[in-house]
């Protein structure tokens, strides 16, 4: 993925609940709500989004540098 933006989006999902929520659920106003494009090309970036990894990732990054909220 060569999308900054995009990027940066997906990484702050993985420790914000609503945002990791939104793009699952809803993509293009997840971008739009964030300032970004939703193009073409953004979207089926999004469309491969597995969202058992990005809970595990999430999780992970909290464990990790938040200490305990993130258990499992």
């Amino acid at each position: 993925m060569a999308d900054a933006k995009l990027a940066e989006l997906i990484a702050r999902s993985l420790l914000d609940l609503e945002l990791r929520a939104q793009l699952l659920k809803d993509p293009a106003g997840a971008l739009a709500a964030n300032g970004v494009e939703a193009t073409p090309e953004r979207l089926a970036e999004l469309a491969k989004l597995d969202a058992a990894e990005l809970d595990r990732m999430g999780k992970l990054l909290e464990r990790r540098f938040l200490g305990s909220r993130g258990k499992e």
